[in-house]
C-alpha cells in the first residue's frame, strides 16, 4: 500500500512536470524523502526510529492499512494499474527489477576501484557523502544478460568520420566476464567478483585464467 501511494505521487508529479513550459521549471528536489523510504522499508524506518529520528516522520511506517477491507480483486485492479502506469512512464522497468539495486560509482576512478552496490537508499547517501571526492549513482540493471551463469560486458571502440556515406571505423572488441555466478542476494552485494568485470577486479580471485 506505501508502495503504491509513493509511485502514484511520482507519477502525478512527473505529470504536473511535464504540463509546465521547460524554461519555467525550478530545478526540481524530487517528490522521494527518507518519510517515503521508510514507509517501504519500515524495518529500516523503525532502526532510525530508535536512533532518535523525527517521531513525525518514521509514524509513516505504523501508518494505519486503508486497504484493510477492501476486496482482493480490487487491490489487484490498483496494483495492475500503477504498474501499467510506471511501465508507460518508464521503458526499462522490467530490466530494472524489483530488488532496488544501485550502483555508486567515484566521480574519479578506473579499474573498478571504490564501485560499491547498495539496496539502501541511507547506505548510498552515507558512502557517497562520506567521499572526498563527488560519486555517481545508477540503477543497477538486475535483469543483465549473463554467459553461463556470470555477468559479463563487451569493449568495443568505433570511430565515424562521415555521415553520408556512413563511415565506420570498428577495432575489435574484448569481452570481460565474471568468475562468480551473477546473484541478487543481499549478501552477495559486496562481492565485486559477481558484479564487477573489470579485470583488475576479477584477477584477483583464485580461479581467474
Amino acid at each position: 500500500e506505501a508502495g503504491y501511494e509513493i509511485c502514484e505521487a511520482f507519477l502525478d508529479n512527473r505529470k504536473k512536470l511535464k504540463s509546465i513550459p521547460t524554461d519555467a521549471r525550478a530545478v526540481p528536489h524530487g517528490v522521494l524523502n527518507l518519510s517515503d523510504y521508510w514507509m517501504v522499508r519500515p524495518d529500516i524506518g523503525a532502526k532510525q526510529n530508535l536512533a532518535g529520528a523525527d517521531p513525525v516522520a518514521t509514524s509513516a511506517c505504523q501508518k494505519r492499512s486503508r486497504w484493510a477491507n477492501l476486496p482482493e480483486a480490487e487491490i489487484a485492479a490498483k496494483i495492475a494499474g500503477i504498474l501499467a502506469r510506471l511501465e508507460a512512464e518508464h521503458v526499462q522497468l522490467k530490466m530494472d527489477g524489483v530488488r532496488n539495486i544501485w550502483i555508486v560509482k567515484p566521480g574519479h576512478g578506473s579499474r573498478g576501484r571504490g564501485i560499491k552496490v547498495f539496496d539502501d537508499l541511507q547506505a548510498i547517501i552515507m558512502y557517497a557523502t562520506s567521499r572526498k571526492k563527488s560519486a555517481i549513482v545508477q540503477k543497477y540493471i538486475e535483469n543483465c544478460f549473463t554467459l553461463d551463469k556470470k555477468k559479463f560486458d563487451i569493449r568495443f571502440w568505433v570511430l565515424v568520420t562521415n555521415w553520408n556515406p556512413l563511415t565506420l571505423w570498428c577495432y575489435e572488441p574484448y569481452f570481460r566476464l565474471c568468475t562468480e555466478d551473477h546473484s541478487l542476494d543481499q549478501k552477495s552485494l559486496a562481492n565485486q567478483f559477481q558484479h564487477l568485470c573489470n579485470r583488475c577486479v576479477q584477477e584477483h580471485h583464485e580461479e581467474y585464467e
